[in-house]
């Protein structure tokens, strides 16, 4: 369990700083993962398995987060 109670702070941090900087926050992520490929695939699963590549339904959101 460790410190997965400080996973959600991090990563809205993260996300924050994206909207800052007018960067979608997957994008951003996958830029700064292009060193480590299993991480990046780990992302890559996850944004597919979410269906990141398509617009949420009306009235919902959908966020990404990648803690090892």
């Amino acid at each position: 369990v460790s410190n997965v109670v400080n996973v959600y702070a991090v990563e809205t941090f993260f996300d924050r700083l994206a909207r800052e900087a007018g960067r979608d926050p997957l994008a951003m992520r996958r830029e700064l993962l292009k060193d480590d490929p299993r991480q990046l695939a780990c992302l890559e699963a996850a944004a597919a398995a979410a269906g990141m590549d398509r617009p949420a339904p009306n009235g919902r959101h959908r966020g990404i987060a990648l803690f090892t």
